[in-house]
């Protein structure tokens, strides 16, 4: 049961975009800002949002994930 409540939602999303709260943004997959905001400006809030079409009435909604945050390099014991 599940299983088939993730399928329904992953066929829901429609696309996925970022959003920097600091710079009032949104950039797309691929843009090289992202890349830029990640390395230069780590303080810039940025938010992965998902655009979704809603599976009872159909309208597109967007749902904003918590802040993407840079990944840091693993510490090696």
């Amino acid at each position: 049961m599940a299983e088939g409540r993730v399928d329904e939602r992953d066929r829901a999303i429609l696309d996925t975009i970022y959003y920097c709260e600091s710079c009032n943004m949104i950039l797309e997959p691929g843009d090289v800002d992202i890349e830029r905001h990640k390395k230069d400006l780590p303080n810039h809030k940025m938010r992965k949002v998902f655009i979704v079409r809603c599976g009872n009435c159909g309208n597109i909604a967007t749902d904003s994930h918590a802040p993407v945050q840079p990944r840091e390099k693993p510490v090696l014991v």
